[in-house]
């Protein structure tokens, strides 16, 4: 597993009950489920959203 995946939990994109940008319409369980990495565009999904960190998980790993 990629060192930078932390999981959909931690992506800015995320919604709620295993909603995002990306996936509208629930996110895939290998995605979800945190086996696969969501780094690049896949077929499939919404626009260009990829995984990226949310600010307050950020902030909370300089303290």
């Amino acid at each position: 597993m990629d060192k930078d995946w932390k999981g959909c939990s931690f992506c800015k994109h995320l919604s709620t009950k295993g909603k995002c940008s990306a996936f509208p319409n629930g996110i895939p369980i290998v995605f979800a489920s945190g086996d696969v990495p969501h780094f690049k565009v896949v077929p499939g999904q919404k626009d260009e959203y990829v995984y990226q960190e949310t600010a307050s998980f950020d902030a909370n790993q300089q303290s």
